[in-house]
């Protein structure tokens, strides 16, 4: 057995009431052992007293520190000073207040023997038991150890016990600077170091008493400290193991899942998705881009509010797989995957590791990413496009060299700059409101310029990169007759017919009401945060972040003035998560040094809030979301029996085109109301013929129905009704011969 002496580490802070009487017991019984009261200058006389009592005790010794800055501050202290001095076998700690019981020294030394390295006094083995403690405080002691075990992983069951006996042996194999906690949270952190070199543990029971005398010296800082130091184990742990890589594939995974989970059923198709979808299946067929008004007759496109970065990849895979809500929905969910990868190389580009993980983190559970994403809509790949050109400008601007003498970087015009401008340009013409982007990233590359990341001619290229996608957007889109003032109209005042006024108080009502707004309110909320403590610090916000942040404020900006429709901000949504998690690193900074907090709230802290926000993105997509709203829901597979179980001829669809999509019949009309607050619809001549009777069978919304019911039920009877819709057919003689009006 190398070395003989025990020693005994008593911390003491203001404990002049118990110390005599415990070192009167400790000397009486055990005469071989050293006793070391480790005391943090306490005013009221407790070094005093204990330096009088040991010049009667030789074995007591008083170490004397100049400051009370914790409890795990002490013991370190302690353990240094053994760690430099010979032949000691063992230490043992125990606390000054009467709640160890003397008796038990001798035993826990014991129990180190040839077998253990540490020996831990503990309540909650057989035989173990706590006296003097009312219900509640037992429970909260259970559930707290139970919270430590759950977290950590400890093969203990008292992981927060402080009556231990530890080798010297086994110390010497621990790095004490990587113990970060001042109170009673270092017992914790010790047994994880220990369990990290392989020590090997016994739990000896005990009775633990309640505090005898004096006062209890825990704060609230001490207990958020025990909060929070099982996930910073957690996470070392994580990020020892190389967890981080495991992690973003689980996510990536799951990303996978709820992408595809009920695919043609949540969410229900619904009108948008229709009109997109009826334009791509014309493409998909050689024809005109636009929507069926009769059987001989296909509108054009000029104001559809999606360009060809969506309608064209969905006409594709319609080809590819034939044209059903399967298929393209296969390619919004590609598209979201896509896109949560995207993110992920973006936040590695632009920040630590760890942080970039608690990005995708967000990300990947945000329900609206699955609500706007499955359905066949411009949002997600008009975002997938945007994160793109961020990440290939990122990519830029972090190549750029310095030139051999120092006197300027060296930047070049590559691959990386064509690809950012022709990814902004898909994402300015995929839908409208990604238009904002274009300015926001132009003022990104000015700044580039400026900072001599990027060189005048490097711009010129990327503006070349970006209008060719818009270029291309011209031809595919508009057609002749189509004036530039109505396009331009239309796309700078969707809803004419309202009080700007009246849209703005009414948009910033919605965003402290409702959840989804006020999201995207905090986050950045939380992001503008950030960029004033840096700018007060001197740090240069990066270019790509400038670009990103201006462009989510266009967005929310153009919110205000619109009908308020909670995708209308989904790209902010989607690009202030990204930047989320650095931003709380950045705001914390400052709160830390204000409140003299340890590096462990802020490093636990973010990774907690991010992981609540996570957890209740999970706990929405699988209970409270629109997604998870049509989780039960048949709609797709009810239109598909229905239209291959009847024989619809000459059907006037009323403005349904989510409906219209799965006519397997090609003869039919449509009226589309697409934008009734810019009084823009298509197939008007057709109500005329509606109330005529001059079609078979019409097919629309119930509340259509009961708006028209007079006019509609001079020549149509409901026959079936499903969801919210409503089939009519004819009760009058036919008006048509050979399927033409007369």
């Amino acid at each position: 057995m190398k070395g003989s002496r025990k020693i005994v580490f008593i911390p003491t802070y203001n404990e002049k009431d118990s110390i005599i009487g415990l070192l009167e017991q400790m000397v009486r019984l055990y005469p071989d052992l050293e006793i070391w009261v480790i005391d943090d200058n306490s005013p009221d006389g407790t070094g005093a007293i204990v330096t009088a009592f040991a010049k009667k005790h030789p074995q007591v010794r008083l170490v004397t520190r100049t400051e009370k800055n914790g409890l795990g501050e002490a013991y370190k202290h302690a353990i240094h000073m053994v760690q430099n001095q010979p032949d000691v076998f063992a230490v043992l700690t125990m606390d000054a207040d009467g709640s160890h019981d003397p008796l038990k020294v001798g035993e826990l030394f014991a129990a180190l023997g040839t077998t253990a390295d540490v020996a831990v006094g503990s309540r909650y083995v057989p035989g173990g038991a706590i006296s003097g403690w009312d219900r509640r405080r037992l429970a909260l002691s259970a559930g707290g150890n139970f919270y430590v075990r759950a977290l950590t992983g400890f093969p203990i069951r008292d992981a927060t016990a402080g009556f231990v006996a530890y080798k010297r042996s086994a110390l010497d194999r621990i790095n004490l600077s990587t113990i970060s906690s001042a109170g009673y949270s270092f017992q914790i952190e010790m047994k994880n170091a220990l369990v990290e070199t392989d020590a090997r543990f016994t739990e000896v029971p005990i009775t633990f008493y309640e505090r005898r005398l004096g006062v209890s010296k825990v704060s609230g800082n001490i207990i958020a400290e025990g909060l929070l130091i099982p996930w910073h184990i957690m996470l070392q742990k994580f990020r020892r193991f190389k967890a981080r890589r495991y992690l973003a594939l689980v996510l990536v995974l799951a990303t996978v899942f709820f992408a595809t989970y009920k695919l043609s059923e949540s969410p229900s198709v619904w009108y948008d998705e229709g009109l997109y979808s009826q334009v791509a299946a014309h493409i998909s067929a050689g024809e005109t881009a636009g929507f069926q008004t009769s059987p001989d007759k296909i509108e054009t496109i000029s104001k559809l509010s999606v360009g060809y970065p969506l309608t064209y990849p969905v006409a594709l895979f319609y080809k590819l797989f034939g044209t059903n809500v399967p298929a393209a929905r296969s390619f919004m969910a590609i598209t979201i995957i896509a896109l949560v990868l995207a993110a992920y190389s973006l936040a590695m580009n632009s920040f630590a590791p760890g942080v970039a993980l608690f990005s995708i983190a967000l990300v990947s559970m945000f329900p609206p990413l699955y609500g706007n994403g499955k359905s066949v809509l411009g949002e997600v790949p008009g975002v997938l496009y945007l994160v793109l050109s961020y990440l290939c400008l990122q990519k830029v601007v972090r190549r750029v060299t310095i030139s051999p003498d120092g006197a300027k970087p060296v930047t070049r015009v590559g691959l990386g700059l064509i690809l950012s401008g022709l990814f902004l340009g898909l994402s300015a013409v995929t839908k409208p409101i990604f238009i904002v982007a274009a300015p926001a990233s132009l003022l990104a590359l000015i700044i580039a310029v400026r900072r001599g990341q990027v060189s005048l001619k490097g711009l010129w290229v990327w503006l070349v990169s970006a209008i060719v996608p818009g270029l291309v957007w011209i031809v595919t889109q508009f057609h002749a007759g189509d004036t530039i003032r109505d396009v331009i109209g239309f796309y700078s005042n969707p809803q004419p017919g309202h009080s700007l006024f009246s849209l703005i108080v009414s948009n910033l009502h919605h965003i402290v009401t409702e959840v989804g707004l006020l999201y995207v309110a905090v986050t950045m909320a939380v992001w503008i945060i950030s960029i004033v403590v840096r700018m007060r610090m001197r740090r240069r916000i990066g270019t790509v972040e400038i670009g990103a942040f201006t462009f989510c404020l266009l967005i929310c900006a153009a919110y205000l003035r619109t009908v308020g429709y909670n995708r209308y901000v989904f790209p902010a949504q989607i690009i202030s998560l990204i930047y989320f998690p650095e931003a709380l690193f950045y705001i914390f900074a400052p709160l830390r040094n204000r409140f003299k907090l340890s590096g462990l709230f802020q490093s636990t802290l973010i990774p907690i809030a991010v992981l609540l926000l996570f957890l209740a993105g999970v706990w929405q997509l699988m209970f409270h979301s629109w997604v998870a709203d049509y989780y039960g829901s048949h709609k797709t597979q009810y239109w598909q029996e229905y239209f291959a179980t009847h024989t619809l001829p000459n059907t006037l669809f009323y403005n349904v085109p989510e409906v219209a999509i799965f006519a397997s019949q090609k003869d039919y009309s449509q009226y589309l109301n697409v934008a009734p607050d810019a009084h823009i619809s298509i197939g008007d001549a057709n109500i005329e013929l509606l109330k005529q009777g001059r079609f078979d069978n019409v097919i629309m919304n119930q509340n259509d129905f009961e708006t028209m019911k007079t006019d509609v039920q001079r020549h149509y009877k409901p026959v079936d009704t499903a969801y919210k819709y409503v089939v009519l057919t004819r009760s009058t003689p036919s008006l048509l011969t050979n399927g033409q009006n007369k």
